[in-house]
């Protein structure tokens, strides 16, 4: 995840699959470890670029991060209710 956050997402996507394929990650927490990467991409990168055009560093860098923790609580909030669902079925 730090990759990605730091060299973009095709980079980071591309070291958490190989990850993935080498743990035994459930697709749940690889969903929701790709729905923060997508919602925080190249978070440094995109920060400093901002700032050299006169952003505020902390307004913009806090404001990235929590949308991106709020976004992936409510996606896994909803994932856990998918999966209460499903196992409700079988």
């Amino acid at each position: 995840m730090l990759i990605g956050l730091t060299f973009g997402l095709a980079y980071g996507a591309g070291v958490i699959i190989e990850s993935a394929r080498e743990s035994n990650l459930s697709k749940k927490d690889l969903y929701i470890l790709m729905i923060f990467l997508i919602a925080c991409r190249a978070v440094v990168e995109d920060t400093f670029i901002f700032v050299a055009v006169g952003a505020n560093l902390r307004l913009l860098l806090g404001s990235r991060l929590g949308v991106a923790v709020i976004i992936t609580y409510f996606a896994s909030k909803v994932l856990n209710k998918i999966e209460v669902n499903r196992k409700s079925y079988e």
